[in-house]
């Protein structure tokens, strides 16, 4: 009845009652999903087209914030082995799936490795442990890159290593600031990821509040 009364508000996984049996069986891991997107979409107020930015944030889906929803370990437990394969399981539903590895830049990871830079994404709290090689003037804009002091768009001075999802969100960026830049054009880089970041875990944190 309090689901039929407030069908925006409460759904009937989050009673006991239906909690029972409903994420068991074959069905448990789609109705797990399917319970996951709408609380994603309605309760966190987040776009499912932009899973692939939200998954290598720390904050999203916290053990903690899922137990709030009614969605906690004691429902996943069965279902997942841990909160990453659950967002594995939205990036393929609704990740970016025209992303794919450039087996170009993966051979530049040494000049980065090499240069003494870790390798994992550069973009802080960010932990991916197999990051992609990006680079931060894009190597058809050669105008941009005679700037640098090699004019080679694989210079080390022109590479980051970020995850996919970071280095999505970086191909889609305006570059023309880095252009423009005078100073170190990776850290300006990564100043603008880091502070997106930083808004993120501020939005997702003032969810979890509510």
């Amino acid at each position: 009845m309090i689901c039929n009364t407030y069908p925006e508000i409460f759904r009937g996984f989050q009673f006991h009652s239906k909690q029972n049996n409903y994420f068991k069986g074959s069905d448990g891991k789609k109705n797990y999903l399917y319970e996951l997107v709408w609380v994603i979409e309605n309760k966190m107020g987040l776009k499912l087209k932009n899973i692939d930015t939200y998954a290598s944030n720390n904050t999203f889906l916290r053990t903690k914030d899922l137990g709030f929803y009614g969605l906690g370990s004691h429902t996943y437990k069965h279902l997942f082995n841990n909160v990453d394969d659950i967002k594995n399981e939205l990036i393929k539903m609704y990740g970016n799936k025209n992303q794919k590895p450039n087996e170009k830049t993966d051979k530049l990871r040494p000049k980065l490795i090499e240069a003494g830079f870790p390798f994992v994404c550069a973009v802080e709290g960010c932990k991916h442990s197999d990051p992609q090689t990006h680079h931060i003037i894009p190597k058809r804009n050669q105008k941009g890159l005679d700037k640098f002091k090699t004019k080679d768009p694989d210079h080390v001075d022109n590479l980051v290593f970020l995850c996919p999802n970071h280095h999505a969100i970086a191909d889609k960026m305006d570059w023309l600031p880095l252009f423009k830049a005078s100073n170190n054009r990776r850290d300006m880089l990564l100043g603008l990821l880091n502070e997106q970041e930083k808004n993120f875990q501020e939005k997702t944190r003032e969810v979890s509040t509510i």
